[in-house]
Formats: structure tokens, C-alpha cells, sequence
């Protein structure tokens, strides 16, 4: 076997210094994985046929000794992969829209969560319910999709290896800290357990004052005019605090999705207990799902909701329009429009959606009360 001596001649190993390592965003034992891997390649290097040879006496000549520091200098230097290097060959061999890969999503959200999501691999509107959760519960950016940061959560969290991933490359670091789930607490006074009573907590305005510009001049121009035409308008909601947001999702995701209460991530501001006992301390499954379905119809909800709503940024506006017979309504350019047709409602009459849009009030068909200035 070549010495290490001989193999400078052809590689000269900088080895990354554990200061340097941590400069790179890089966990101790990932740096030794590497190192480890540049030693395999070092020991594997063959030694140059020109490489000198020591003479019979064990020393060199002074002319192999200064072809040695020649070929050394003159060596290219041998650097560890950076860790976007890995995590693009990591990246590489996964396709994150492939239907084993949803699967493998989905098998690992019924494991960490304990949910009962169908491993189908479709990427429904349950899948990325249960994706938003277990991103808000491991700190990270809640976007309901699965990307190299939430794939190496999920890994860390005790989920497998995802389909078409090399088992030799390290998972890509990503620093995180898990918040601990609620857990069950007997003497929790009423006050904090969940059910139909926190409705009246963090009410969400029903005020145009609210929103955001330019949204809100757009919403009084279109409600002047609706005003004028004689059009009848009830406001139910414009901005709403991030934490009803919080609250109905959550409600919702226990009793319509399944999720356990003690799977709900802790909330700064809000100090909620979702987990329900008996009178020996013992959890009570059923009262914990009958508070957040008491918490679903106090809110009235129809549809899932989503922790990153426009309202929370001020920029949609639920209300109900009607209106009877003919609505003679002026658009944004200043032309009169006639409505005829029917119904003679504003969650359905697509002319009326029309005319909306031309004051910058966009209609979201699938949600009858709500309009916002992207339409969704």
C-alpha cells in the first residue's frame, strides 16, 4: 500500500477544520462522514510510476526529494463537498412529485401525528393539512408542501428513508427544535379547555377600516357602489387575527381530520388545552373531538381553514349581496351596467363577479361569501 507520503504527490488533503465546519452550517458527525469518505478516496489513490522510490539505505536522494515537494505544490488541492453540493446529489435522486413519494408523505404523517390519512399518493387538501401541521409543529415555514427542509424534519422525527433516496448520503442539517406537544392536564380550569367559548376569543373585524391598502379603497368604491344600485350587503368578516386562524384550524383538524389533541402544537399566545380528561386524570378521546366540533359550528365553518388566510393580512372581505329585480350598478371605469340575469345573489351571479373585478374585488367562487384581491 502507498504511503501517505506518496499519495501527496497526487492529492494534497485539506481536511475541514471543526471551526470551518461549523461556519458551513454543518453537524459534527456530518463532518466526519465526510472525512471519513475523503480517507476511503485517499487510501484508494495509486502512487505515480514517477513517484521517487527511497534507495537501499531507507533515505531518498536529494533530487527525489525535490521532485516530491515539486509534485506536492504543483498537486491539486482536494476540498470536501460543500453541504449544497450534497444536498443537490441528495435532491437528485428523489422525485418529490412522484406518487410513491406522496405515499411515503403520507405513511410518515400517520406515523409521527397519529392520523389515518389514505396512502393513495394524491396530494388532496387532507395531505396538506397534515403537511401544515407537522411544519407548525417543528418550526418551520408553514406552506403545506414537502421540500428538502421538512423531507430531513420528517427523517429526524423518525420517519424512513424516502423513496429513491441513497442510502450513503447524509440528510441535509437543518437546524430545528421540536415544541412539546399539549399534554394532558387535570386541573386545567375550564377557562383554558377547548370548546364552544373560545368562539368570542380574538374576534375578527367586520370593519373596512381594517384591511389593507390598496385593498380597502377598492372594497369602499365597489361597496358605494352597490350601495347606490340598492343592493343589499351584510359584512360577516374582513381582517381576522392570526390566532382565530390558529384556533379554527386546529378545531378543525380535530374534528374533521382526525388529528389528536395532543398532536396540536403550542401556541405563544394562546393558551389552549385540547386535551380533555375524566375525573381520574385519564384522556378523554371522545370529550376532547365533541369540544373542537362545538368550536367547528361556533365558527360556522364550511371548509377547512387555513392558517395563512388572506384575512389574516388584510386583504379579503366576506359578505353576502342580494339584491331584487334588476341591479342598474356602475363598474369601476364608470360605465352602468344592467344585471339581469340571476340568481340575484353575489356569490353566484358571475356578472356581478364581473363587475367586481373591475374595482380590483376578485370573487372566490368556491367560498360564497368571500372576495379578495387575488380570488383566492
Amino acid at each position: 500500500m502507498a504511503n501517505n507520503d506518496s499519495i501527496a504527490g497526487r492529492i494534497r488533503f485539506t481536511p475541514m477544520l471543526p471551526a470551518e465546519a461549523s461556519g458551513n452550517g454543518m453537524e459534527p458527525q456530518l463532518c466526519r462522514d465526510r472525512l471519513r469518505a475523503a480517507q476511503r478516496l485517499r487510501s484508494a489513490s495509486l502512487r505515480p510510476a514517477s513517484s521517487p522510490r527511497p534507495d537501499r539505505t531507507g533515505q531518498q536522494s536529494a533530487a527525489g526529494a525535490a521532485a516530491l515537494r515539486h509534485s506536492a505544490l504543483a498537486a491539486p488541492i482536494y476540498k470536501l463537498p460543500t453541504i449544497q453540493e450534497l444536498e443537490f446529489e441528495w435532491e437528485s435522486e428523489i422525485d418529490r412529485g412522484s406518487r410513491d413519494y406522496i405515499k411515503w408523505v403520507q405513511r410518515s404523517l400517520n406515523q409521527l401525528l397519529g392520523l389515518n390519512l389514505a396512502a393513495d399518493g394524491i396530494s388532496g387538501t387532507m395531505t396538506r393539512s397534515a403537511v401544515r401541521s407537522f411544519q407548525t409543529r417543528y418550526g418551520l415555514a408553514v406552506d403545506g408542501i414537502v421540500g428538502p427542509q421538512t423531507e430531513a424534519a420528517l427523517i429526524r422525527a423518525g420517519a424512513s428513508q424516502p423513496p429513491g433516496a441513497s442510502p450513503s448520503l447524509p440528510v441535509p442539517y437543518t437546524p430545528w427544535q421540536s415544541p412539546a406537544p399539549s399534554l394532558p392536564d387535570s386541573s386545567a380550569p375550564a377557562s383554558k379547555l377547548s370548546g364552544e367559548h373560545w368562539v368570542q376569543q380574538f374576534p375578527t373585524s367586520k370593519s373596512t377600516d381594517s384591511l389593507a391598502e390598496p385593498f380597502r379603497s377598492k372594497v369602499n368604491r365597489f361597496l358605494d357602489a352597490l350601495g347606490r344600485a340598492g343592493a343589499n350587503i351584510e359584512i360577516t368578516a374582513t381582517r381576522r387575527p392570526a390566532e382565530r386562524a390558529w384556533l379554527m384550524h386546529y378545531a378543525w383538524m380535530i374534528a374533521e381530520e382526525g388529528l389528536s389533541p395532543a398532536a396540536v402544537p403550542p401556541h405563544p399566545n394562546i393558551d389552549i388545552q385540547w386535551v380533555h380528561t375524566d375525573a381520574s386524570g385519564n384522556v378523554d378521546l371522545a370529550a376532547s373531538r365533541a369540544a373542537a366540533e362545538d368550536m367547528v359550528r361556533g365558527y360556522k365553518l364550511q371548509y377547512e381553514p387555513a392558517l395563512d388566510s388572506l384575512h389574516i393580512d388584510g386583504r379579503a372581505i366576506d359578505m353576502t349581496i342580494s339584491w331584487i329585480g334588476n341591479l342598474r350598478i356602475r363598474d369601476g371605469k364608470g360605465a352602468l351596467v344592467t344585471i339581469a340575469s340571476t340568481p340575484r345573489t353575489g356569490s353566484d351571479n358571475r356578472e356581478l363577479h364581473g363587475v367586481g373585478a373591475t374595482y380590483g374585488v376578485a370573487k372566490l367562487l368556491s367560498d360564497p361569501p368571500h372576495w379578495s384581491d387575488t380570488g383566492h
